[in-house]
């Protein structure tokens, strides 16, 4: 795969992330996320003489709770649905609260892990808490005995491993009841899986992106030397955001060091050897995503004619074109072959190079990295020659070009 270069020297997008020190990747343990504290917005509370349950629901990243004052079993119109990372503990905080008038123990119940998902339930949102999930999986928790008007807060987490369904969305409902089984309220989780998708690289301060994934072999992208190149990986599933929770973050891995972060840029100052399979660029959030990239040499290419204009009286006229090429550290290259081109402003050939048919032909650079074309033309018209070094797969890698006058002969009366 082909890709335009930047400029040598070119500075890097201020969005670059610094290394972070840590062992490989591979064999990270699984990160989990801590619900933060209650908010001050806690919904008030409506008492009923007979009696009655809210539950309540919220996620990571919400201050108001779903469900209040809506009362059935079923969770419908209380839920709360967020998106998920492989390997990453989803938290939702569950609100009990106790709306008769007199105290009251309710009993809490809901499904257990399976499907790819692990489903856990804590009897606080702050810290670890306690672990209740074998009692709410059974035959139901039981909360402390609450007084009129009291509340209690509890956490399910929900996460999903390498054999969760990007497809299919993971249903947790929840059912709280009294006591004696009279009056129930049901809130739902639903977590729905993402994942990092496809790779993508920018060359131009990330106007544009373009996708290189898993590129190996014959495809892997190519940039010239000392480019300056930005990464991001895009969400594998569509109509899904990232998951909100600040452990959500690709790890990137470069060249044996680490940096974390949406997007990183990195600086390609040498070049790959040809039997080389290039720079592995690697991104990590529970899956993982990468691509190589192959690095060319980056060349100053200059193209000038002698003359620059030439009257046609007569007979062909004849205009040497010349190109000096150098690298980076500008130093002649030779045994470059240079493409030689001819138009007009409006795309038509003009003239022969070297004597050919058409106007295109080729040069190789000598040991001073000149090389160097005849451009004839027996017509008046203005020329711009291009000069080109293509790569080995026909695609462009430094291109200049420069302009030849043609004038028509004088008007003789």
């Amino acid at each position: 795969m082909a890709l335009p270069s930047t400029a040598a020297g070119e500075s890097a997008p201020e969005r670059g992330m610094p290394p972070v020190p840590g062992p490989p990747v591979p064999g990270r343990r699984p990160r989990t996320h801590a619900t933060r504290p209650i908010a001050d917005d806690t919904p008030k509370i409506s008492l009923h003489e007979n009696g009655a349950v809210d539950a309540l629901i919220r996620g990571t990243t919400e201050r108001t709770y779903r469900g209040d004052g809506i009362y059935n079993a079923s969770g419908a119109n209380q839920i709360c649905t967020q998106a998920a990372a492989l390997n990453l503990a989803l938290p939702y905080d569950v609100l009990v609260q106790n709306e008769g008038t007199q105290p009251a123990i309710f009993v809490v119940s809901g499904p257990g892990s399976g499907d790819g998902w692990r489903v856990q339930y804590f009897d606080a949102s702050e810290g670890d808490g306690t672990d209740i999930t074998a009692q709410v999986t059974r035959d139901g928790w039981k909360t402390p005995q609450l007084a009129s008007g009291d509340m209690r807060l509890l956490r399910v987490t929900l996460t999903p491993d390498k054999n969760a369904s990007m497809d299919v969305p993971r249903k947790v409902p929840l059912r709280v009841a009294t006591a004696d089984g009279k009056q129930t309220d049901g809130v739902q989780a639903i977590a729905q899986l993402q994942k990092l998708g496809k790779m993508q690289l920018s060359l131009d301060h990330r106007q544009s992106w373009v996708d290189v994934d898993e590129m190996t072999g014959p495809e892997t992208p190519v940039v010239a030397q000392n480019s300056m190149v930005s990464f991001r990986v895009v969400p594998a599933k569509t109509g899904v955001p990232w998951p909100l929770v600040p452990e959500f973050k690709p790890t990137w891995s470069v060249r044996g060091q680490e940096h974390i972060g949406d997007e990183i840029t990195v600086h390609f100052p040498d070049v790959t050897a040809p039997d080389s399979p290039g720079v592995k660029i690697t991104a990590e959030c529970g899956n993982y995503r990468s691509t190589y990239i192959k690095v060319r040499p980056a060349y100053d290419l200059d193209a000038w004619s002698d003359p620059g204009a030439l009257r046609v009286d007569g007979t062909p006229a004849k205009v040497q074109v010349f190109v000096n090429l150098h690298n980076n550290r500008g130093e002649a290259v030779p045994g470059v072959k240079i493409h030689f081109s001819s138009r007009t402003k409006n795309g038509t050939t003009l003239g022969q190079i070297n004597g050919q048919s058409t106007s295109d032909d080729w040069a190789l650079t000598d040991a001073k990295g000149e090389a160097r074309v005849t451009l004839t033309s027996d017509k008046a018209g203005d020329a711009t020659v291009r000069a080109r070094v293509m790569g080995p797969k026909g695609d462009m890698w430094e291109e200049t070009t420069t302009n030849v006058a043609f004038l028509a002969p004088p008007s003789r009366r």
